[in-house]
């Protein structure tokens, strides 16, 4: 593997890397007000040889990148201005890459679409999470992520297969979600059925993008974007519910780095062919 010079932003640093027919932009950024401690970072892993419309996908990374190192210290520090502009501008270049992928693709009419879907009900799931938080504005944020999910899912479900490798997976997940669910429970309030619910579809969603690591009918590129994209977006709900129902955390919003690398991964799947 190796590494190409990295140029620098003033929040940190892009670096390009190159191993046989993939590319990694991997960003990191440090905070010296308030958090020195805290190091933030946005990792993707592309494949040039087969994903079309690369040039696109390299520009739409870099400032991804950027915008989220910004989101994320905006988060930190509470700077409500940029938080309104920077979170649905990282989820519109997110959106920008897949509808690109379907444009310039070949194939995957209904796979395309679910997953552009669910990017979008994401994008209102961003924008009722976004300052201030009330109850009311989680419970709308919660059921439009929920909506993202069974798209998700639906998407996944149609190209898996069903194998014991997954179904492992599946419940050892489910196994380690419930104990989760328990931590959260006794601070969970009226949100105990829709919580159970969430997890639930989560759970199954990974399972399900899990699956397509066992099905001939699926590329290893495609079946890999799916699976690591689930398996991030489900690490940053876990670190978004702990926070609220359970121990807050003040850089708990580094989150977002884990939540927009699945949902790039999501979209980048978009691309590539079956």
């Amino acid at each position: 593997m190796k590494s190409v010079a990295p140029f620098y932003l003033q929040a940190g640093s892009v670096n390009l890397i190159r191993s046989g027919s993939f590319q990694f932009f991997e960003l990191q950024s440090c905070f010296d007000r308030p958090a020195p401690e805290i190091n933030s970072f946005l990792l993707i892993a592309i494949n040039h040889d087969t994903l079309p419309g690369m040039s696109f996908n390299l520009i739409a990374v870099v400032l991804l990148a950027i915008t989220v190192t910004v989101l994320i210290v905006a988060e930190i520090r509470k700077t409500n201005l940029l938080i309104y502009v920077f979170k649905p501008v990282s989820t519109l270049l997110v959106i920008a890459v897949a509808v690109a992928g379907a444009y310039m693709g070949r194939g995957g009419g209904n796979f395309n679409l679910l997953i552009i879907l669910g990017l979008i009900f994401s994008l209102g799931g961003d924008l009722a999470l976004m300052p201030p938080d009330t109850q009311n504005r989680f419970r709308i944020g919660l059921i439009l992520f929920l909506t993202a999910h069974v798209l998700y899912l639906a998407a996944f479900w149609k190209l898996g297969a069903w194998a014991l490798p997954d179904l492992l997976i599946g419940a050892g997940l489910l196994v380690v979600v419930v104990s989760y669910y328990m931590l959260l429970r006794p601070n969970l309030g009226s949100m105990k059925i829709p919580v159970i619910i969430y997890i639930l579809v989560i759970c199954l969603m990974v399972s399900r993008a899990s699956s397509t690591l066992f099905a001939g009918n699926v590329s290893r590129e495609k079946a890999v974007l799916m699976f690591v994209g689930a398996i991030l977006f489900l690490l940053s709900d876990v670190m978004l519910s702990a926070n609220r129902f359970w121990k807050p955390w003040k850089y708990e919003r580094s989150s977002l780095a884990f939540y927009f690398s699945g949902q790039l991964c999501f979209a980048l799947s978009v691309g590539i062919p079956q």
